[in-house]
């Protein structure tokens, strides 16, 4: 019974001991906030704000594309190709001196 006494008056310090710093913190965070307010300066009178590097866009409320009865324009899509085939008159890295064919990276020269 004097084991569960003594550990409440422990936890019962602690517990203040955290409170007193809660409040400690939260004090100078207030102080902070006094020093360095959201705003940076005052120019002309007015107050101003740091803005961000890259605001946020509104969305447009325009409909994409060339208006009703007009021809649109756009960027044709590139034909694409199955295969690539590349020729190689190097049979050695050029870096290295290693043979390419060994290594698999010559495909058909």
């Amino acid at each position: 019974m004097d084991s569960l006494v003594a550990h409440n008056k422990k936890t019962g310090k602690e517990n203040m001991k955290l409170k007193e710093e809660i409040e400690r913190l939260k004090r100078e965070i207030e102080e902070y906030k006094k020093r360095y307010p959201t705003t940076v300066g005052i120019k002309n009178g007015k107050a101003y704000f740091i803005m961000d590097e890259h605001p946020r866009k509104e969305k447009s409320t325009r409909n994409p594309g060339a208006r009703p009865g007009h021809r649109g324009h756009f960027r044709r899509t590139p034909h694409f190709t199955e295969r690539i085939t590349l020729k190689v008159s190097a049979f050695s890295c050029p870096i290295c001196s290693s043979p390419l064919i060994k290594k698999g990276i010559l495909a058909g020269g």
